[in-house]
């Protein structure tokens, strides 16, 4: 709504402000696994239906011996054309004042900032929802409580880890080739004995040290990423209470079409529309326009996405902290 988190000319102007130093908590865009988890597909409908190919038809083995002068067995598969995205549209917007603007210290950049603040905002969302919908229970697969929590000395989370991978393989055929985890896992596997240990007989290449790099070549995954990005869930003006957004004690194995196609299944996609002018691959658009009846510039983003899940079976979820 107009007026609402509009700062004050005193917020702007301050005597004597220096004209090469501003503070910003910009996030760092590594921060958010998203778009990373679940690839990006590039779509010009905000609804369509896709095809699933049976599973089960193609892995049944339907070879079968052949007589001389006889034909061949047939054999073929079901397509399921149920599936299907929806996408919906998120905005916010930000109206920069005539007279803050014109008040503004040269160190302020009203566009700048404006900008800046609204893509931030845009992956806040973004993460929240891919979060909230997926790394929890009840979604995927498999759901486990591993036996020995990875916070204890005990437990052997590369065991843990490859139970999953053998699990998903032996169900679909497809080796899962990502780990997604919170700050808090993350930690512990990077401080956790037996993996500091494997890092110290050298059954790791290069530095003996536990990053998202050298965790991904233990685990034998292509990534390990970590969920770092955090939001304020606090309204404006109450006591902030600011966390990071992936609060499950949990570690989410996946696997992850890299090129994604037809034929090719993965977890999950976000499909995006970007049939509208200007957006961008994510379904993206910043935008400014005239408020003249308020006096304003508005600058606003919208996104069209649907964060999908494809294929449950391609995930294995496990709750590793005590």
């Amino acid at each position: 709504m107009p007026g609402l988190m509009q700062p004050s000319r005193s917020d702007v102007h301050v005597n004597a402000m220096l004209t090469d130093v501003t503070v910003a908590y910009i996030q760092e865009a590594k921060a958010y696994v998203a778009d990373r988890a679940f690839a990006n597909i590039p779509v010009q409908h905000e609804s369509n239906r896709y095809f699933v190919y049976s599973r089960a038809d193609f892995f049944r083995n339907q070879v079968k011996e052949r007589a001389p002068s006889t034909e061949s067995a047939g054999g073929g598969w079901n397509l399921d054309s149920t599936p299907s995205y929806s996408a919906k549209e998120y905005g916010l917007h930000k109206d920069i004042d005539d007279r803050v603007r014109n008040n503004s210290d040269a160190a302020i950049d009203m566009d700048r900032d404006a900008t800046e603040f609204l893509a931030q905002q845009a992956l806040i969302a973004r993460e929240s929802t891919w979060a909230a919908a997926f790394f929890k229970t009840g979604v995927w697969g498999t759901d486990v409580s591993v036996t020995t929590k990875w916070d204890q000395a005990s437990s052997h989370p590369v065991v843990d880890v490859r139970l999953g991978k053998r699990t998903i393989l032996s169900k679909t055929g497809k080796m899962p080739n990502v780990l997604i985890v919170g700050r808090d896992t993350f930690d512990v596997l990077c401080d956790h004995v037996d993996v500091v240990g494997r890092f110290d007989r050298g059954q790791t290449s290069g530095i003996a040290l536990a990053n998202a790099q050298t965790l991904a070549a233990l685990f034998g995954l292509d990534e390990v990423l970590v969920m770092d990005s955090v939001q304020n869930t606090a309204n404006q003006g109450a006591t902030e209470a600011t966390g990071f957004i992936a609060t499950a004690k949990s570690a989410l194995l996946i696997f992850r079409e890299n090129n994604p196609g037809i034929m090719k299944p993965s977890a999950g996609y976000t499909f995006s529309v970007t049939s509208q002018g200007g957006a961008g691959p994510s379904g993206q658009r910043i935008f400014k326009f005239r408020m003249d009846e308020f006096k304003s510039d508005r600058i606003e983003i919208e996104m069209f996405y649907d964060q999908k899940l494809v294929a449950s079976e391609l995930g294995y979820f496990m709750t590793v902290l005590t």
